[in-house]
């Protein structure tokens, strides 16, 4: 994403029609080179929307940085379904035949746990891993990252020994839980994945620190920002849900006018954590931009956004589906999906922008992140289907009858009916160019010096800076401002700046289809009280839970 130099003069305004959602193919994973004749201080023109030549690095040189934010593809999110798709069917199908298979029910289990959430989606964890840990483009190895990995004869061990480690280390977990009992009681799926991902999550990080290659930066960064690109997302949801079930209980059908804005709370709330910490621990930190010069840091946020919308639509699914095995009525599924429709399609054209910004008397202004998560609606409300054949390919595998009015496949279909009514719609108004976001642009000289006076009276403020002392020259006060005018512009432009996206590269798309699909499955297992039940193994009248808080082994499954 383009930011102007430290000196730059003013941008100029672009209308809303100009904001209207584009999508021009960037090269997304590679910069190009610098020119090596470039002097110390490079006159540039304000750059063009979708230029991603910025200042970074010392304020006096100009460098090619890319913080470029990028949209999903319909192709590669169709790949990634698809592919996730496959193994959400696979760890299904292990977990149902290890409720028929009493030998080998521990097995089946610990194989489930890796097709249905591991390899699905730990095996993209390395190369973001690689990606936001040591600066590694996707077709790098880990054995890259060490400062001797060109000329080493531990190169070999080196791509095999740590992974295997990592990966070695999170078998172990899932083993165990698959195979640990407690008075000859087995952990049910609620308590194992928690126990897994309590293990598992953190020993990554751990390990590399003890055993991998050192990090590109010596900042926080990738620490404090790779919990909010999967769990954060993960567990807003859960909290959506969590509320949202005993208020529909109490309040009744019309409750589900509400849930299309709750959801809507959560992503721009959860977009709006996410652009903060990147703003914080990457785009203002000449340090750390420049360890990470050779890849685009953008495409983190990217996939953060990406996940919040599919998790987003993964709850969806999943509340509908409980208040159809609860209410089994018509008019309680209808309300929060055709509501849901009108609510994104007006957002999407920037009505919920326009009426903020109002209602705020200009101090809010539509920011790119939000416009990336509407834009990335086109195709992150789709991974939850592949979630829901699977399951019904499950169900027809282990010889469970087939009905064309099964509530699950109604519902299924309502859903992807109004999903494809929401997006045509939408394509519709803007080919016609209907668009009332309020206009985005870039940081003018006067915005830039009165944020800079903020920031240097809060400094001020907590005494972090002394208005007076022997050791302040006008050059040491003059960088600092300098400093101070390049973080405020290069936020201000990051959030607010008319920038074109770049393209989303496949291995980003993986990710958010693959747990999209875990969550939505996982949520339906819990709403229905056990896998048996998802599976249509056990009469659904059956009272009380199986398998979700102990998970019994033999042929009497329902009791």
């Amino acid at each position: 994403m383009a930011n102007d130099a430290v000196f730059g003069g003013n941008r100029q305004h672009v209308s809303s029609d100009e904001a209207v959602p584009s999508l021009k193919k960037v090269d997304s994973r590679v910069h190009p080179a610098p020119p090596t004749d470039a002097p110390e201080t490079l006159p540039k023109p304000p750059p063009t929307p979708g230029d991603r030549v910025q200042t970074c690095g010392s304020l006096n040189t100009s460098n090619f940085d890319s913080t470029n934010l990028c949209l999903p593809t319909k192709s590669g999110t169709f790949l990634a379904v698809l592919s996730a798709s496959c193994f959400t069917f696979l760890g299904l199908l292990a977990f149902s035949f290890a409720e028929f298979e009493a030998s080998g029910a521990v097995l089946l289990r610990f194989l489930g746990w890796q097709l249905i959430i591991y390899i699905p989606t730990f095996s993209v964890q390395p190369v973001l891993r690689n990606f936001m840990f040591f600066g590694l483009q996707p077709h790098q190895s880990l054995a890259d990252a060490w400062p001797d990995a060109a000329g080493t004869k531990k190169r070999c061990l080196r791509r095999l020994l740590v992974p295997c480690l990592l990966h070695t280390a999170a078998a172990v977990v899932l083993f165990t839980v698959s195979v640990v009992t407690f008075d000859e009681r087995h952990l049910g799926i609620l308590p194992s994945f928690v126990v897994a991902a309590i293990c598992v999550i953190p020993q990554t990080p751990l390990l590399l620190r003890l055993f991998g290659p050192p990090c590109v930066s010596k900042s926080s960064y990738p620490f404090r920002m790779l919990p909010l690109v999967g769990f954060m997302p993960l567990m807003g949801s859960v909290a959506v849900m969590s509320v949202y079930i005993p208020l529909r209980q109490l309040g009744g059908v019309w409750i589900g006018l509400l849930m299309p804005l709750s959801f809507s709370c959560y992503e721009l709330f959860g977009s709006f954590l996410v652009t903060r910490r990147f703003i914080e621990k990457f785009l203002t930190q000449m340090d750390v931009r420049q360890a990470y010069a050779s890849t685009n840091q953008g495409i983190v946020v990217s996939i953060a956004i990406c996940n919040l919308h599919a998790m987003a639509e993964g709850a969806r699914l999943t509340l509908l589906y409980v208040d159809n095995q609860q209410n089994h009525d018509m008019v309680g599924i209808l309300v929060p999906i055709v509501s849901g429709v009108l609510w994104n399609v007006l957002t999407r054209i920037g009505c919920l922008d326009r009426f903020l910004h109002c209602v705020s008397r200009g101090r809010w202004k539509p920011n790119n992140c939000s416009k990336l998560l509407r834009e990335s609606g086109f195709c992150m409300g789709y991974p939850r289907f592949g979630a829901m054949w699977a399951l019904i390919l499950v169900r027809l595998c282990i010889g469970t009858p087939f009905s064309w009015d099964s509530p699950e496949l109604l519902l299924m279909v309502l859903v992807f009916l109004s999903e494809v009514v929401e997006d045509l719609i939408s394509w519709v108004l803007w080919r016609l160019k209907i668009n009332v976001t309020p206009a985005m642009q870039w940081a003018t000289d006067q915005e830039v010096e009165v944020k800079v006076q903020r920031r240097q009276s809060r400094r001020l403020s907590q005494g972090s800076l002394l208005p007076v002392t022997p050791q302040v020259t006008p050059q040491v006060t003059s960088r600092t401002s300098d400093e101070d005018r390049w973080k405020v512009r290069a936020a201000h432009d990051f959030k607010f700046g008319p920038t074109d996206f770049g393209e989303l590269p496949f291995w980003a798309h993986f990710m958010p289809a693959a747990t999209a699909q875990f969550h939505t499955i996982f949520s339906m297992i819990v709403a229905s009280n056990g896998l048996v039940f998802l599976l249509d193994l056990c009469d659904p009248r059956e009272t009380g839970q199986i398998g979700l808080i102990w998970w019994p082994i033999g042929h009497d499954l329902c009791h």
